[in-house]
């Protein structure tokens, strides 16, 4: 009777792991439909109490939830728990038996990920910037993506279109993400010949999942040289839920520690919120609402051309994406998702001070599913935007001191996209093709395009794969070109073609992952200035190259390593940049053409929690035009430029450090991380600023040459309800 008694409860003893082999800590273990849980520590362990039979849940964000039973074995005989990535992404991916293999080529990226990549700052926009086939052309965090701007990226937050997805924004970006990273279980990322679910973008798509619901209560509170943030999970009852996040800049300690050689009249500072709500139900589906608010300002010193003054700029920024999901009987799922993204910024600097206020409403719908040996996919998607640019600007594109003049800058447009796109891919023996097509309305360009697009992978092993992609792209132009005082009255759409074709051992959830891809674009009707129709749509260009990217992890050392190969040239203007250089006849080479750039990045568990990482990067400079000589005028000198972005800058380099501690206690989690990013202190030159008659130049230091990093988290687990 006493032994009986004694096998009802075992005393489990289990580990929790990635793909890899590699612990995670701060996994939750819930003993399904009882309040009984525990949390893995440094080591991916955890101690629980659980009857043969029962069912246990594993979680962690980021990572897709896996429910395991309780077997009758010996509780010597330890649990291993494996989860694999979160799928992130429009995409509705269905189990099922049969099911054809991604044709895709994808990137992912988990918020653990983003923290453990040295030198991004847990921000995750500058992680995907160590993916392969990105340029770094600046300091910010603007992906450049296989010789396309950073405007032809699409980034989706739940299927709802991010228009302004960086903070401190620029003509290149911006200088950090405006999504957290942990809000997310992740990014999904492709650098090109993606399907036709995505509409609207030319050269990669980010799509970004927001969390699941909570199951339960948790309380987080983090610190560091840069500001305090506090967060929290609330479950409500079995089938709702509250996540909320505060975040406020604090940028005078991070200073102070790291003195930058520009000067600031105002420290780049600012806050934001956020917030979700969930609702499931097993007969209407998911919801989730997920909001986010942002506030940020600055106030620097900028060197452009022989101009120097304060450049000053404040923005408001709010996104809110609404999500549906439903399962169709047993292999087809649903998804809606609908929102809108709204910025408005200040921004002044010598002769340029402009209002901008940009409002973007967006939807999708998909259904999604298998039979047999086939995929299906279809859907339709749309937005509507309304762009107000207000003020002053220069007559010459980057000419702040204003010697050329200034010009009124006014630009109203609003315009309307629809989309429907269909795929099926099947399997049969070792290929595995895809076939789509788009179909997408573009109202201010009064055109209709037709995109069709392929994929084919082969299996050559059961690890080894070949990856084919053709497809062809459109996307509007930005609505910065269609300035009333000087701009177009009419534009076409742009477009490419993309081709690729790739190699791939072992897998990304793997141990071991090797991926080589080469690629070619080739780009139609790009804006660019004309002199009797302000812009017109003659441009083009091309873009080739290859990359690497190999990563292997073990059981004391993880190592990724990418090299990134890449010729373009286009003819194009950026709405930035009118008058700027007078034109050749033909192509030149774009400002984010970077021919090589190399990176490895290593990670090393060390004992009693201790983790550490490298980074080391290095690539070709930024190309640039040089002063060839000056004009002397009433206002001053002007420049005599020469064949445009005929030089470059001197080769970029940076060695990254970091290291982190995690403790996991009774449900609760104390995360210590410091950073030394540009160890060596390396004077990496993006820019060349120039005397006031231009005889002679100087290079313009980075805003931070060393930069150190301190911060503290603190998370507690309350009982499941």
């Amino acid at each position: 009777m006493t032994a009986g008694l004694i096998l009802l409860v075992l005393a489990l003893h289990g580990t929790v792991t990635d793909a890899t082999g590699r612990p995670l800590p701060g996994a939750t273990i819930t003993v399904k439909d009882t309040d009984r849980f525990a949390v893995t520590d440094e080591a991916g362990e955890f101690d629980l109490d659980a009857a043969p039979g029962a069912r246990l849940i594993v979680a962690l964000p980021g990572f897709a939830t896996r429910e395991v039973t309780v077997s009758n074995a010996s509780p010597l005989v330890p649990l291993i728990v494996v989860l694999q990535v979160a799928a992130a992404g429009a995409t509705v991916v269905v189990r099922a038996p049969a099911a054809p293999p991604s044709v895709e080529s994808r990137m992912t990226l988990t918020p653990l990920d983003v923290v453990r990549t040295p030198g991004a700052q847990g921000d995750l926009m500058r992680a995907l910037e160590t993916m392969p086939g990105v340029s770094r052309i600046d300091e910010g965090a603007g992906l450049f993506v296989r010789g396309g701007d950073v405007s032809e990226v699409l980034v989706l937050l739940d299927g709802v279109v991010v228009s302004h997805p960086y903070r401190y924004e620029t003509p290149t970006g911006g200088f950090r993400g405006a999504v957290d990273p942990f809000l997310t279980q992740g990014a999904s990322f492709t650098t090109g010949g993606f399907g036709a679910q995505y509409g609207n973008a030319m050269s990669a798509v980010v799509d970004l999942t927001g969390l699941d619901r909570p199951r339960v209560k948790r309380l987080t509170a983090t610190a560091g040289f840069a500001g305090v943030s506090l967060g929290g999970a609330l479950p409500a009852g079995e089938h709702g839920g509250f996540r909320i996040a505060v975040n406020r800049t604090t940028p005078s300690l991070l200073f102070a520690v790291n003195p930058s050689p520009r000067a600031y009249d105002l420290l780049p500072g600012g806050w934001d919120a956020s917030g979700a709500a969930y609702v499931d139900s097993a007969s209407a589906g998911s919801f989730r609402v997920t909001a986010i608010a942002q506030r940020d300002h600055v106030g620097v010193e900028l060197e452009k051309d022989s101009f120097v003054g304060f450049l000053h700029s404040g923005t408001r920024h709010t996104l809110i994406a609404g999500r549906w999901e439903r399962a169709l009987g047993r292999n087809w799922r649903a998804a809606a998702a609908v929102g809108s993204d709204v910025y408005d910024n200040l921004t002044d600097i010598g002769v340029l001070d402009v209002d901008e206020r940009d409002t973007h409403h967006s939807g999708r719908i998909a259904i999604a599913g298998q039979r047999s040996r086939w995929s299906l996919r279809a859907g339709a998607d749309g937005d509507v935007s309304h762009a107000g640019v207000t003020g002053s600007v220069p007559a010459r594109g980057g000419d702040f001191g204003g010697v050329a003049g200034r010009s009124g800058f006014d630009v109203r447009v609003r315009d309307r996209r629809t989309g429907a796109y269909a795929d099926t891919s099947w399997t049969a023996g070792r290929f595995v093709p895809e076939l789509g097509v788009r179909v997408d309305g573009f109202q201010r360009a009064g055109r209709t395009t037709v995109d069709p697009r392929a994929g084919l992978r082969v299996d050559l092993s059961a690890r080894q794969h070949l990856r084919f992609a053709w497809g062809e792209y459109h996307q509007a132009p930005a609505a910065r070109y269609y300035d009333a005082e000087r701009g177009a009255a009419a534009l076409d759409v742009m477009s490419a073609t993309h081709y690729v074709a790739g190699y791939e051992a072992g897998s990304l959830a793997g141990r071991t992952f090797l991926r080589l891809e080469a690629y070619a674009k080739r780009y139609r009707a790009l804006p660019v200035q004309s002199e009797t129709a302000g812009y017109d749509s003659t441009g083009y260009g091309s873009a080739a190259g290859a990359d690497v990217f190999a990563r292997g992890t073990w059981k004391r050392i993880s190592l990724r390593g990418n090299v990134s190969l890449l010729h373009a040239e286009r003819r194009w203007t950026s709405f930035d940049q009118r008058d700027r250089f007078p034109l050749p006849g033909g192509t030149w080479t774009p400002d984010f053409a970077i021919p090589f750039s190399w990176q490895i990045v290593a990670g090393v568990p060390l004992p009693r929690g201790w983790s550490a990482g490298a980074a080391w990067r290095t690539a070709a400079g930024r190309p640039f035009t040089p002063a060839a000589g000056s004009i002397a005028t009433a206002n001053g000198y002007e420049p005599v430029w020469g064949a445009i972005n005929s030089e470059r800058m001197p080769r970029y380099e940076r060695l990254d450090l970091s290291l982190s501690w995690v403790r996991v206690t009774r449900g609760r989690m104390i995360t210590f991380f410091t950073s030394l990013d540009n160890a060596l202190g390396r004077s990496n030159v993006f820019e060349y600023a120039y005397s006031s008659d231009y005889t002679t130049r100087r290079p313009v230091v980075t805003a931070h040459p060393r930069s150190l990093y301190v911060g503290c988290s603190f998370s507690t687990q309350g009982d499941r309800p």
